[in-house]
This record gives structure tokens, sequence and C-alpha cells, in this order.
């Protein structure tokens, strides 16, 4: 609810969560510590074998941490503190950046097995092809929906292009036709009323315009 936007209104049900690669923790903190003090103690655990799975050494300071392990930080923090308790709704930005293997693989199953509905923007196509089930391309200020993987997504695509294109191309013919009968009988008293016809006829004409993407 941050950004008012600009026409029409809209709701939120239940609780949306969004995860920021860029964590303010006191970067001095052990990534153990950390994780203690922000996790339910019933939880810490599983959180702590959680990191070994993901090599993640928790004795280092958080600050001189690699930027894609201190993006584990965050993980783990989602998985055992906010989303099994609270959100429904979650939005990642690039989860996969600066994640070695074993954090890919795991942000990957994290989603498969998520229950609520996950928003993910990320230039990953093997990723998207593994987790998500429906893309949404903002394009010509329109939002174009397409069910499936990143794969299937540019199939479908390219099949949408395509058709557009044999459309346009066949409009841009029976336009010419149109304006060639104009152009030959526009000084032909006999032929003023069909003249006149194929004018309003051109002017009702919704032109299909070329894909700027192919």
């Amino acid at each position: 609810g941050l950004i008012r936007p600009l026409k029409g209104n809209y709701a939120v049900s239940g609780h949306c969560q969004f995860i920021s690669d860029e964590l303010s923790f006191d970067r001095e903190l052990s990534a153990k510590l950390l994780l203690s003090s922000l996790l339910p103690r019933e939880r810490r655990r599983e959180a702590f074998e959680m990191a070994a799975d993901l090599e993640l050494d928790l004795k280092k300071a958080f600050g001189k941490l690699s930027t894609g392990n201190r993006k584990k930080v965050g993980l783990l923090l989602a998985e055992f503190s906010i989303f099994p308790n609270s959100a429904n709704v979650v939005l990642f930005d690039e989860p996969t950046n600066y994640l070695d293997v074993a954090g890919v693989e795991w942000v990957e199953t994290w989603f498969r097995t998520f229950t609520g509905a996950a928003i993910v923007v990320s230039h990953d196509r093997y990723f998207l092809d593994q987790v998500v089930d429906r893309i949404s391309e903002l394009h010509g200020a329109k939002i174009a929906d397409y069910y499936g993987g990143y794969s299937k997504f540019e199939e479908e695509r390219e099949s949408k292009v395509q058709a557009q294109i044999k459309a346009y191309e066949a409009q841009q013919a029976e336009i010419q036709r149109v304006e060639l009968f104009i152009s030959r009988f526009r000084y032909k008293a006999d032929k003023a009323a069909m003249v006149q016809s194929r004018i309003k006829q051109l002017e009702k004409i919704e032109r299909i315009r070329l894909p700027d993407y192919r």
C-alpha cells in the first residue's frame, strides 16, 4: 500500500510480505546470533540445520558474509519466521541472484511447497521454468497472462506474434485494395456512391499494429 494506483481501487486480503536483498541488520553480529535474536526459539534448531545444508557459516559476522550468504540469512528468516505463520502472498525480486547451487535448489524447493501466492520478478529463465505456473507480461501499457513456465510463455507469445503479423499483412492487403479502388474511380460520377462507401469503410477499420518485438 505504499504506492497509490493512478486509477481505480484495490484491496488486499490477508497478509503480503516483501523480502528485500538489502537487509539492514547489525553487521557486527554473527549470523547465528542474528538468527537467534529474530527467530522463534522453537524453530532455531531447524533453521541452523538448514543453514548447514546451505553451507552458511553462522560464525561469521553478518557484514563479512558474501552477498549470496547474506541473502541466505534473509531466506532463512523468511522460511522460519515470517511466511509460515502469517503471509499468504509473497513478493520476490530476483530470488536467485548471488546464490550458489545449494541456495538456488533450496529456493526452488521452497516455491514448490509454498501454499500461498508468490509473485516473482526474475531474469533466471531456468528457475522460472522450474517454479512458476503463470507469466504476466507487461508490454505496451497492457498486461497479458500466459499459463505455464517461461519456455511455454515464449512459445505462446511467439505464436501470438506470428498470428498478429499475419493479420496485419492481410489487413494491409485489403486496405491497399480499397485505396486502389478509390484512386481509380474517385472522379467517375457513376462510381461516386461506391467511392464514398469505400472511404467510410477505410475510416471504420480498426488498424492492426505490427508487433514491435519479433
